[in-house]
Order: C-alpha cells, then sequence, then structure tokens
C-alpha cells in the first residue's frame, strides 16, 4: 500500500532529523552561526520543515511533532525564521495538550522556546511572561536548576524590558 509507504518514509525522515536537531540543541542557542554551521545545516533547514509538516499531518506523529518543533528551535533562530518557528511551537502547544505530552523536560525546553519566539517577534509582551512563567513552574516541580536559571534570566530580560522591575 503506497499511503503506508508514504507514512513509513515520513516517519522515518523525522526521526532522522530528531536526532539530527538533538545533537545540535546541546549547543549554544545564542552562538551566531558561523559560514560553516551556515553552509553545512543551513539547507537542512526544508527538510525539517517537511518533517514538521508530516509529523502535524493527520497521518502523521504527534508527540514527534512536539519533540521536533522544539529540538529544532536553534535551526530556526540562527537562520532568523523565529516567525515560522514560533507557528510550529504554536501547534505544538496546542497538540501537546490535545494528546496529553508528559515529557516535562521537551515541555519546559517548549515553553522557553515559545518565549524566546514570542519576544522576538512581538517584543517583551505579558504573554512572554506567561510562556515563562509556565517553563518555571515545570523546571522548579522537576528541580532542573539550569532550566530554572535559563527561565529566570529569560524572564528578568521581558520584565525589564518593559519597566515591571519587580
Amino acid at each position: 500500500d503506497i499511503g503506508r509507504d508514504l507514512d513509513a518514509i515520513g516517519q522515518a525522515h523525522a526521526r532522522h532529523f530528531l536526532a539530527l536537531t538533538r545533537e545540535a540543541f546541546d549547543a549554544s542557542q545564542t552562538e551566531m552561526p558561523s559560514q560553516d554551521w551556515l553552509r553545512e545545516h543551513g539547507a537542512e533547514i526544508a527538510d525539517i520543515r517537511a518533517a514538521l509538516d508530516w509529523a502535524f499531518s493527520e497521518d502523521g506523529d504527534p508527540a514527534l511533532a512536539v519533540r521536533l518543533a522544539v529540538s529544532s528551535s536553534p535551526h530556526w533562530f540562527k537562520l532568523l525564521l523565529v516567525p515560522e518557528l514560533h507557528g510550529y511551537l504554536e501547534r505544538a502547544d496546542a497538540t501537546a495538550a490535545r494528546i496529553g505530552f508528559s515529557d516535562r523536560q521537551v515541555l519546559i525546553r517548549l515553553h522557553m522556546a515559545q518565549g524566546h519566539a514570542i519576544f522576538h517577534t512581538s517584543g517583551p509582551t505579558r504573554a512572554v511572561g506567561e510562556v515563562l512563567e509556565r517553563a518555571l513552574q515545570l523546571a522548579q516541580e522537576e528541580h532542573d536548576v539550569r532550566a530554572q536559571l535559563e527561565v529566570l534570566w529569560a524572564l528578568f530580560g521581558n520584565f525589564s524590558s518593559y519597566g515591571d522591575l519587580p
């Protein structure tokens, strides 16, 4: 059956790019991309986009879509495709809620990436604070001190940008 074959190919493709982007996720997300990075990884965004579109599709894999949206976020940021990333992260957040996605580490990263995406597309807003507060709550529940520090730093930047210093 061609439909099953296409789904198997779509899933293998999405899993490949999940593995590839997970490796890249550990690198600094704020580091400016070098010419070498852009040459080596810049073209991957088309495949990541295709993998996300398949994973979010009716025949896709919603949990894989959530994971891939999060793990690929540094690629989108480095290529300055933040508005498109923001759309994928919104879909991932809605999908995670719909399917009862429970990997709290991924959810922490999802909310952190959403906060950064909103900040870089809409500026410092209360919406940034709300999504980062969700990340902070999960990080505290998980006793993830590193994530707590990252979220607190992002919250500080957002709140201080519009004068909410307390």
